[in-house]
């Protein structure tokens, strides 16, 4: 049997913490979900607007909607994953795929939900969920 090396162990327990953090967020879903598009025209767009008025406005907002859904879960593994980040900004890289997308997508910001973006500072929802992330993560570093 081959040995390993420091840096594929160090990957491997990287890839495993993770999938489980991924399989846990998955089981829960913030409960703003956008609209399939039905209709074009102003029926869609009426959903479109009535879904927006759901959705947080603030980085602040979206974050404590987040807080809430993770202290609700207070999964050990998921906060053991989540402390082992030196940093928001490389928990949200880890988790930007999945998580983030269903963060763009539940939040409206493809939409796009210009509140929201505007109070990220930025234009872009890859940018925005990634803020939303970093600021989840101090919470939960802070209070957790």
């Amino acid at each position: 049997m081959k040995n390993k090396s420091a840096d594929e162990i160090v990957i491997n327990a990287f890839k495993k913490a993770t999938k489980i953090f991924l399989d846990e967020i998955s089981k829960s879903r913030i409960t703003i979900i956008n609209p399939e598009p039905s209709k074009k025209g102003k029926e869609y767009q009426k959903k479109q607007d009535n879904f927006l008025k759901k959705c947080p406005k603030t980085l602040d907002e979206a974050v404590n909607i987040l807080f809430k859904e993770f202290k609700k879960r207070n999964k050990k593994r998921e906060l053991k994953f989540i402390k082992s980040f030196k940093n928001g900004y490389a928990f949200a890289i880890a988790v930007h795929r999945e998580h983030g997308m269903r963060i763009r997508n539940d939040f409206g910001m493809w939409i796009p939900n210009e509140p929201l973006l505007k109070s990220c500072d930025t234009s872009h929802p890859d940018d925005a969920s990634t803020k939303i992330h970093e600021k989840l993560w101090d919470k939960i570093i802070k209070e957790m």
